[in-house]
């Protein structure tokens, strides 16, 4: 339940370095691709590889993967950003996988 799931949910910052495996990958991208808001704004979320991109955090450990978000700037786009963000985040978090 999505309301266990904002209960549990703690942010991540160390992780086993194994990464996710293709499959988890995947059904995230799907479901990205899936995400509205109540802007009517689209954002496209952006997978990346931290070996092949180069990524890394100073406050992160043994992160494999990166997601980040593109939009176009419009009245609400920054509030519908975070809401779809908060979207996959939350979906990430109902599949037991760790994020921050």
């Amino acid at each position: 339940m999505f309301i266990d799931d904002v209960r549990k949910r703690r942010s991540v910052r160390s992780f086993d370095g194994e990464g996710l495996s293709a499959e988890a990958i995947e059904d995230l991208k799907n479901y990205a691709s899936k995400v509205s808001n109540p802007y009517n704004v689209p954002v496209e979320f952006v997978f990346l590889d931290a070996n092949e991109h180069g990524l890394s955090s100073p406050v992160l450990i043994g992160e494999k993967c990166y997601v980040t978000a593109k939009f176009k700037m419009s009245p609400g786009a920054d509030v519908a950003y975070g809401y779809s963000f908060e979207d996959l985040l939350m979906y990430a978090e109902s599949k037991n996988i760790g994020n921050v």
